[in-house]
């Protein structure tokens, strides 16, 4: 996956990396070659146009989506936008000169499989445009030496062919543009044409029932077999692990933790109950305030172990002073009791 790094337009619009030599300015604008480009009426709509619902089935072991218009309206949207600035001001003024502003992000997706195989996708106004494509290309171009893609565009279908063939991108739609390493293409080529199933019906069918998939963000992974375990025997069951994060007041987390029964599930919990109490004593040499450890929740519900936790504003910048971060935004008392994000 050499190349997956350098084209993800990447990704770069959602972890802010930064280019490492200095971005030249926007081409021309290029105007679309075809008609039929992307979703032309005589070419119909994206078959399949959910985010999530890409993520092929095969191989896939984990997938993580971030929704960007959530984390936009949070609490914690401006320390991340600042951070951006600061990190990524390359990165930020690309995307601003192609078209493509932070604000036009709604969402990010990434699957992979165990033999680090990755598909990721992104959600973002005009992103699949021929003169957007064109022009991230050419930014990445100048900043690294080297052309990310080749655009390709055969009847209804546009490609972004990489130099060394170690991966490939789809336009789903002007959208929607996602990018598979190679052994990943053809699952992914699949499902855009809303062929097999998702990994959301198959191999991570567990995650609708078990993962709250309309928070901010959310990872969910199948855990080989015995990577549990060093986690001790109450944890030997273990085959699963989701998490939701909720960034609109704070940061809320959820995670869940699958075993094969319910009994397993419980004593997971039980073993974990007797660890807060320590967990708890640590909090005040983190910064934290005692209401950290009042939002720790821990519960067994079926073959599910349970664990919820809400840090304010002021627990963040509390962590972040501890780690040498510095201060950056004020503080806010955490939600009520009944408004935590806990379990």
């Amino acid at each position: 996956m050499k190349t997956m790094a350098g084209c993800a337009l990447g990704l770069c619009v959602a972890v802010g990396c930064s280019a490492s030599a200095e971005l030249e300015p926007a081409p021309a604008s290029v105007p679309l070659e075809s008609a039929a480009y992307v979703a032309a009426p005589i070419c119909g709509p994206a078959k399949v146009s959910t985010l999530r619902e890409l993520l092929p089935n095969v191989e896939i072991l984990g997938a993580l989506e971030i929704d960007v218009q959530h984390l936009q309206r949070g609490a914690l949207f401006p320390e991340v936008e600042r951070t951006l600035l600061a990190q990524s001001p390359e990165v930020l003024d690309a995307m601003n000169e192609c078209g493509l502003p932070l604000a036009s992000v709604e969402g990010l997706v990434a699957g992979f499989s165990d033999h680090d195989d990755v598909m990721m996708g992104i959600r973002a106004k005009g992103v699949g445009e021929a003169k957007t494509l064109d022009c991230l290309a050419k930014k990445i171009e100048g900043a690294t030496g080297k052309s990310p893609w080749s655009r390709v565009t055969k009847g209804c279908a546009t490609t972004l062919e990489m130099p060394d063939g170690d991966g490939k991108g789809f336009v789903v739609s002007r959208d929607v543009v996602v990018f598979a390493s190679k052994s990943l293409q053809g699952a992914v080529d699949r499902r855009i044409q809303g062929k097999d199933e998702s990994a959301l019906a198959g191999r991570l069918g567990w995650v609708r029932g078990e993962v709250d998939t309309s928070s901010t963000a959310w990872m969910a992974a199948n855990l080989p077999s015995g990577s549990s375990a060093g986690l001790g025997p109450a944890f030997s069951g273990l085959s699963r692990v989701g998490m939701s994060v909720d960034a609109t007041r704070g940061l809320g987390l959820r995670m869940g933790a699958g075993f094969g029964s319910a009994a397993e599930a419980k004593a997971a919990a039980a073993e974990l109950e007797g660890q807060l109490g320590q967990v708890k004593a640590m909090l005040p040499m983190l910064g934290l305030s005692s209401t950290v450890g009042d939002s720790i929740e821990v519960a067994a519900k079926g073959n599910v172990l349970k664990l919820g936790m809400f840090l304010a504003p002021s627990d963040l910048e509390a962590l972040r002073q501890m780690a040498g971060g510095g201060s950056s935004t004020g503080g806010s008392p955490p939600p009520p009791p009944s408004r935590r994000f806990g379990m």
